[in-house]
């Protein structure tokens, strides 16, 4: 440093000083920042200055424009020819705009007057609709309700005669404990309407009048066991042997009728196995 009389040293962001005239460089440094400041500020305050007598000239030019203009319209309106004027221009004016305004409440009333005419007629039309379909429904529950009516009166009259091949008569007591089943006693009349499942028929009980699932062992038809014994009789060979006692019995016709009753009483599984046989023997 002292070779070259170096005063101060820049790298990167550091600088270093010689201690002796560090602060007199510092100093003049400072003062002439100051005075670039003071010439930027004077600057500015004058080109301010001349801006702002500019726009007040152009202020007071535009103010002497329009205080002109409006005495020039308060002097024409002081004549009586302009006075009379502007007051038909404002009447006028005015009825134009109330006609206006009437027109356009007339035009306004024409549309809401044409457009409920449009719906009047929509729903007149849906209405016509309606009561076309109200007039087919009702048609149509009308005839539903007439079937329906003949249908039970059906079923009420199959119900109320049962035919001869249809009463059967109970072999035991029975007390059905599932869902269905019908209760029953011993000698009880009953209607079987439903012979489809071979195990189970579906009747109804002509003292009760009550309807459910019978088992078709436990009951029996006076026409039916005439039917079984007629079969019996005409087989060569019966597979139950007591049935086969009966068929090879010497007694009269009449007595082994009365036996085979008796047999079917004891054992409902008798009949129940005799009519699949005869089932089996038709087939």
């Amino acid at each position: 440093m002292k070779g070259f009389s170096l005063i101060r040293l820049t790298i990167g962001h550091y600088t270093v000083y010689d201690k002796r005239i560090r602060y007199k460089v510092m100093n003049n440094e400072c003062l002439a920042e100051e005075i670039k400041l003071a010439d930027g500020d004077e600057c500015e305050l004058i080109t301010l200055l001349d801006y702002k007598e500019g726009s007040i000239f152009e202020q007071d030019k535009k103010l002497i424009i329009i205080k002109k203009r409006k005495e020039y319209i308060t002097r024409t309106l002081q004549t009586p020819e302009s006075k009379l004027k502007v007051k038909l221009l404002t009447e006028g004016k005015l009825i134009n705009e109330i006609f206006k305004s009437k027109e356009s409440e007339a035009q306004c009333f024409r549309k809401l007057i044409t457009g409920r005419e449009e719906a009047l007629v929509e729903y007149k039309k849906e209405i016509e609709l309606l009561q076309e379909k109200i007039s087919i429904t009702s048609v149509q529950l009308l005839m539903t309700q007439k079937a329906k009516i003949e249908k039970k009166d059906q079923c009420t009259q199959s119900l109320d005669t049962p035919t001869a091949e249809s009463i059967y008569t109970a072999c035991i007591d029975y007390h059905g404990i599932w869902s269905g089943h019908l209760s029953f006693s011993e000698g009880e009349q009953l209607e079987i309407y439903d012979k489809s499942d071979s195990f189970y028929w579906k009747g109804r009980s002509l003292v009760s009048g009550d309807e459910g699932k019978i088992p078709s062992s436990y009951v029996y038809s006076m026409l039916e066991s005439l039917q079984l014994l007629e079969f019996i009789l005409s087989v060569e060979e019966v597979s139950l042997p007591t049935l086969q006692k009966i068929r090879n019995d010497s007694s009269s016709n009449d007595e082994k009728a009365s036996l085979f009753l008796e047999t079917i009483n004891d054992d409902p599984n008798t009949i129940l196995a005799l009519r699949q046989e005869k089932e089996q023997h038709d087939k």
